[in-house]
């Protein structure tokens, strides 16, 4: 899965080109916010894309201040390369915002349709917007998202409270960690938007999935 690879600090290849310039070293001014913060301003700019783009995926990467700063270098990570003073709590310095337009009218886009991509900052800058036909450029996701209504922090305190091992992992020094909200979740087992968290330390990986519509684990 390509959350596991990125996680796992793996090398990639260039991203495809940007339509602004990223900074890799961005520091933003707050601690992290939750995704639903800067959502409405992402979906503006994908309408100005294309009036009929709707969201398909919310994604963020996360690593703690003791976290190599060489393990980091993989080009798809750019945007993340800041530290996060308190991984795993669903506020996050840097959030990836993905939307797709449906062709003709159709309720369903094949993989291959572009994107359009925007990075924002737990500021409210707008990092970059794009448009990628690149699946592992936070193109991601089977289908749109449709209406979910728990949040990036909501769920990770759901998260927190379903999982020991996770609620003792958030806010260490060493971990990763991301947060992902697809239909069906990452796998793609499951009805609905799914939140799927994971923090990785030292080999290990916690995860957790989260119902964005309930915030409780998918059934």
């Amino acid at each position: 899965m390509l959350m596991v690879a990125l996680l796992s600090g793996c090398a990639g290849t260039e991203p495809a080109s940007r339509g602004a310039s990223l900074e890799p070293t961005v520091q933003a001014v707050l601690p992290g916010v939750a995704a639903d913060a800067h959502f409405a301003t992402a979906e503006a700019l994908a309408r100005e894309w294309d009036p009929e783009a709707r969201s398909w995926a919310v994604v963020t990467f996360e690593f703690g201040e003791g976290f190599p700063a060489d393990a980091r270098e993989n080009p798809l990570l750019a945007a993340y390369n800041v530290s996060d003073p308190v991984v795993g709590d669903g506020l996050a310095r840097v959030w990836t915002y993905s939307f797709r337009a449906s062709p003709d009218g159709l309720p369903l886009l094949p993989r291959e349709h572009p994107a359009f991509v925007v990075n924002m900052a737990d500021d409210g800058r707008v990092l970059s917007a794009y448009e990628t036909d690149r699946d592992d450029e936070g193109a991601l996701g089977q289908a749109p998202l449709g209406s979910w209504a728990v949040g990036s922090a909501e769920a990770a305190r759901a998260a927190a409270a379903e999982d020991t091992d996770y609620a003792l992992a958030v806010g260490t020094d060493g971990p990763r960690g991301a947060a992902m909200l697809l239909q069906g979740g990452r796998d793609g087992d499951h009805g609905g938007p799914v939140w799927d968290l994971v923090l990785s330390e030292d080999g290990e990986e916690i995860h957790v999935a989260i119902d964005a519509r309930t915030g409780r684990p998918p059934r």
